[in-house]
């Protein structure tokens, strides 16, 4: 659940891409401090599972892709990464090209984030 708020709140690439809802099947103190991790996140408590039992979830965490208001799209293995199933429900949604340019999009900001900037050669400097 955590790598899931990670990824939601955390890349403004994926921030402006979707609107991720998580919805936390655990007591309201665990629910709040995975609420605290996922900033702009919408969390919702599910203590007793009625709406787990609602979207049939027979294994979490399980993703499901609503467009529109309606279900479009949902995971059908478990363990999938986060990277796997958001690219599943990407091209799903938007198309494989589109699924790939968020992606490559995404990992450019996670480059950037841990290294900085990259060195660029000077566009004036002759190649040796």
């Amino acid at each position: 659940m955590h790598e899931w708020a990670e990824a939601l709140s955390r890349w403004e690439t994926l921030r402006k891409e979707l609107k991720g809802i998580l919805v936390v099947q655990d007591e309201a103190k665990k629910v709040e401090k995975v609420a605290r991790r996922a900033e702009g996140v919408t969390v919702i408590a599910d203590e007793g599972g009625e709406r787990a039992k609602a979207l049939n979830a027979v294994f979490v965490p399980r993703a499901y892709g609503f467009a529109d208001g309606k279900l479009v799209w949902l995971q059908k293995e478990p363990n999938g990464s986060v990277v796997t199933v958001l690219q599943q429900f990407l091209s799903a949604v938007k198309g494989e090209g589109r699924a790939k340019s968020v992606l490559d999009a995404w990992s450019a900001e996670m480059r950037e984030k841990a290294w900085g900037t990259m060195a660029k050669p000077d566009k004036g400097r002759e190649k040796e």
